[in-house]
């Protein structure tokens, strides 16, 4: 009852003032950012922070640069809302910086854990792309989609934490770390743009629910975020060195891409096996994959590529559903 004028009025297009400063005074600088209010806003989840910069830039002939293979929901957002999106293949430094990013006016890359390849963009590529961001004088979104569940202490800072001059647009959210289904997501940058980003936004829903912001502030302020994530971090530090280390063993005929830190693992067949394939003769058997195809800006390319994920299997089931996986896939 305290609480109930905060998220039961007209709010206009304003935040929760008190979530904004959780993520201000917690999230941000678990990520080594440093943020003012006025930098935030509040969105539902990555995505809607990814349209709407695509929105506020699109425009005739402009183009956009992105990751192949990369995130499919923000290339199917710059399909709609760009000229030309021009695909720029990853490397195991992440988005290869050339002449390939001359006239662009936005750039999207997943630096800490590229989508799906999971690798970490190196701290001389990053600088690379700042400078070319500086010289070609266009906009980075930064999607560090799998912040919060990083737990490799000595992960790289996001490009946003650096000497980014302005050109840098972070997104973030409390998908993974949380739960997915309360929508809860942010964009850091400039004031001037944040301004732009909140009008229109508000055109479309005003603000999301305070209620849901005003309940999540809490759980951060109280430290519950901060111990669940701790929790969390050591659970998924087991669960990588079992998989690791099993994965190995298992799959000789696979190229492995995998970091300490990540909970995902990118698998592409030697042999040409179809990751669909794969995919349901692995489902019959209760062991679910994910194809990774649709990453790719030729699908051809992604059939033989899959991702494999361990954030939601214990510990002691993951040997026997990489063996359940290596038997689907010597039946083919």
């Amino acid at each position: 009852m305290r609480d109930l004028s905060n998220w039961t009025g007209d709010n206009q297009y304003r935040d929760s003032d008190t979530f904004v400063e959780q993520i201000c005074s917690r999230l941000l600088p678990h990520r080594g950012i440093v943020a003012k209010p006025e930098n935030v806003l509040i969105t539902m989840g990555a995505q809607q922070a990814i349209y709407i910069v695509a929105a506020l830039l699109r425009g005739f002939g402009r183009v956009v640069a992105i990751e192949d293979p990369g995130y499919a929901d923000a290339r199917n957002i710059f399909e709609q809302t760009f000229d030309e999106v021009r695909f720029i293949p990853v490397d195991s430094e992440g988005l290869i910086v050339d002449e390939r990013l001359a006239g662009c006016d936005l750039v999207y890359v997943t630096p800490n854990r590229q989508m799906p390849t999971v690798l970490s963009m190196s701290q001389t590529r990053k600088r690379q792309l700042l400078e070319m961001a500086k010289k070609e004088d266009f906009l980075i979104i930064e999607d560090d989609y799998e912040g919060d569940m990083d737990f490799d202490e000595n992960s790289l800072l996001p490009l946003y934490s650096g000497h980014s001059q302005g050109r840098v647009i972070y997104t973030g959210s409390l998908s993974k770390s949380l739960a997915p289904g309360l929508r809860l997501g942010y964009l850091v940058a400039q004031e001037s743009l944040v301004q732009e980003a909140r009008a229109l936004r508000g055109m479309m829903i005003r603000h999301p629910p305070h209620v849901i912001q005003h309940t999540a502030s809490l759980f951060l302020r109280f430290g519950h975020h901060e111990t669940h994530r701790a929790k969390m971090h050591q659970i998924f530090n087991e669960r990588w060195h079992v998989a690791s280390q099993v994965i190995q063993e298992l799959f000789p005929d696979f190229e492995l891409q995998y970091e300490y830190g990540s909970t995902n693992f990118f698998f592409r067949s030697t042999q040409g096996h179809s990751a669909y394939q794969i995919a349901e003769a692995a489902r019959q058997r209760g062991v679910i994959i994910e194809p990774s195809s649709v990453c790719f800006s030729d699908e051809k390319k992604g059939e033989i590529t899959f991702r494999l994920g361990i954030s939601a299997v214990p510990a002691g089931n993951i040997e026997q559903g990489l063996r359940t996986l290596r038997s689907a896939i010597d039946a083919l």
